[in-house]
């Protein structure tokens, strides 16, 4: 008696092996979650690889005008670098651009930090990423070499010599 009731649920547990109606859906259901991770970690990543980009280059124009502004007119450099800064990042953020600077000698260094939001990464508790970027840009010295050239070509209409002093004056 016990070897057929034996043999009745092996029977039983091959016919529930074996059948494969609604396997897909099973499948599918185990799969959406993290598949829908995948979708927005990827959608989310590539918003904050853009980001980033367009806080760099928000902050290479805004280090390049402070580096080109003159100190002693009494101008606040952090007022320049977020004027520029703000008016240069238009990726939809949370918060403040956080903006730090340091001068070093004829080097300045100007570091950005902001946050954006993200569209699938609440669903695993990621509402926003930090996004950072810096530049730095060198200050240039105040001496200038000029050289003038000599036209010999005969296209000055006065004499050569003359024609280059004007020029040079101009």
């Amino acid at each position: 008696r016990q070897g057929k009731a034996r043999a009745v649920m092996f029977r039983s547990i091959g016919k529930l092996m074996s059948n494969t109606r609604g396997a897909f859906a099973m499948q599918f259901a185990l799969m959406a979650v993290p598949l829908t991770i995948c979708t927005g970690l990827a959608v989310d990543g590539g918003r904050a690889f853009l980001a980033r980009f367009e806080l760099a280059s928000a902050l290479d124009a805004a280090a390049l005008a402070v580096g080109s502004t003159l100190q002693n007119q009494g101008t606040d450099l952090n007022a320049v670098a977020a004027k520029f800064v703000e008016k240069n990042f238009r990726t939809e953020h949370t918060g403040p651009i956080v903006l730090t600077m340091t001068s070093v000698e004829d080097t300045i260094v100007l570091k950005g930090s902001v946050k954006i939001n993200t569209y699938f990464m609440p669903i695993v508790g990621q509402p926003t990423v930090t996004v950072n970027a810096e530049s730095e840009v060198k200050r240039g010295g105040s001496s200038l070499e000029i050289a003038l050239a000599l036209d010999i070509t005969g296209s000055m209409s006065t004499s050569r010599m003359n024609g280059l002093k004007n020029a040079a004056r101009i």
